[in-house]
């Protein structure tokens, strides 16, 4: 019975995570909107900003919410306020619909939502928690790269807006399926309410990670929000960047998935060091050769910095703070990954509908990552994890 449940926790956690996942699939929706409602692509840029931002809010939000209602109760709230902000579009289609919809509702549900796939998670047992966190954080990236080859016809053949109400049905059937399931989890699998101001250190000690986090985020929330227009830049082909946001997740979950074992294995400074590297390399290539291979690369490399977000920055607050920090930590530094999800989708939109090109985007994000890596790379190692840990216990 014990395995049963634990399976039912899993499948809830990556249900839950792969609906939630609508959020990465902007780049899918952004120019058949801006047809739809005949404006220009900065009109219509700032919305995965704000939705970004809310995800952000959202997750901070969930373990209050966790703490006050049932699991069922909460999983009834984030899927129908998802449903609501998705279908908003399908009912009323206008900027206003689909900046309060899509950037508020869903974007604010979206992050309770990703809680909520974290809560499941959380209630697995030890033996194979490790398997359902990975699974958990990867099915958010899943759902672009499934979407990317159902998106376009179903546009061609039903328009965006029909579509968007074909997506909040779809929601509204998944968290069905989640509410069934949710029966197994343990009351216990709310997270604990901790007064986190008091374990954070000081803000010097933090601020280099949190610049190379920044760095990651913002590159390729940029590049999420507007692949198909970055590789359209490039020369590459429309069809063939209609398929940019399949093989941005898919290179996301690569660094999601392999992110944390390289870390432990070479220590994740290094681990962070060669990613930005990565970073510096492909923008460089980027902004000296205009071929396809160069979106491509950029791309890839984007998303994989994203999705070591999710894995290599934990393990290294870990080696640096101490394993017992990280739950108080990380919260605090995705706040950045808010701010850079607001900034970087809205700025290079901007640019491009004003310059028509790319250039000026590549060359903030290589300052970004070269900047980061010099400052990463000068910083002293302080005090070890066990140490702080130690120091703590201590006080």
């Amino acid at each position: 019975m014990q395995s049963l449940g634990s399976a039912r926790s899993i499948v809830a956690a990556v249900v839950t995570n792969f609906s939630m996942g609508l959020l990465y699939c902007w780049a899918l929706f952004a120019k058949p909107i801006a047809a739809e409602l005949d404006v220009s692509l900065t009109t219509v840029g700032s919305i995965p900003s704000l939705s970004l931002l809310t995800f952000t809010i959202g997750i901070n939000l969930h373990p209050w919410l966790a703490r006050r209602f049932n699991i069922k109760t909460l999983t009834i709230l984030a899927f129908v306020a998802a449903a609501i902000g998705v279908g908003a579009f399908a009912v009323a289609p206008s900027v206003p619909t689909i900046l309060v919809g899509f950037g508020v509702v869903f974007g604010l549900s979206s992050g309770i939502g990703y809680g909520l796939a974290l809560q499941f998670a959380r209630s697995v047992s030890p033996p194979v928690s490790a398997m359902a966190l990975g699974m958990c954080v990867t099915s958010f990236a899943l759902t672009a790269i499934v979407l990317a080859f159902i998106v376009h016809g179903t546009v061609d053949r039903f328009g965006i807006q029909t579509t968007f109400g074909f997506l909040a049905i779809s929601l509204l059937c998944l968290g069905g399926i989640v509410f069934w399931l949710a029966s197994t989890v343990p009351a216990s699998s709310a997270p604990p309410d901790v007064r986190v101001f008091s374990m954070l250190p000081p803000v010097s000690r933090i601020m280099t990670i949190s610049l190379a986090f920044f760095t990651c985020c913002f590159v390729g929330l940029g590049v999420l929000a507007n692949s198909s227009t970055l590789l359209e830049a490039f020369k590459v082909s429309a069809t063939d960047a209609s398929a940019g946001a399949a093989i941005f997740n898919a290179a996301y979950i690569v660094g999601s998935l392999f992110g944390a074992p390289i870390a432990e294995a070479i220590g994740g400074k290094k681990a962070i060091l060669g990613i930005l590297g990565l970073l510096v390399v492909a923008f460089c290539g980027a902004i000296l050769y205009a071929f396809p291979s160069s979106g491509w690369a950029v791309t890839a490399v984007s998303a994989c910095a994203l999705g070591s977000t999710a894995s290599v920055f934990p393990v290294y607050l870990g080696q640096v703070f101490g394993k017992p920090s990280v739950a108080y930590l990380f919260p605090r530094i995705l706040l950045f990954y808010g701010f850079a999800g607001f900034l970087a989708p809205w700025m290079f939109a901007y640019l491009f509908d004003h310059t028509g090109e790319i250039l000026f985007f590549l060359c903030i994000s290589l300052f970004l990552a070269a900047f980061s890596l010099v400052l990463l790379r000068l910083r002293r190692p302080g005090l070890t994890g066990q140490a702080v840990s130690s120091q703590k216990l201590h006080h």
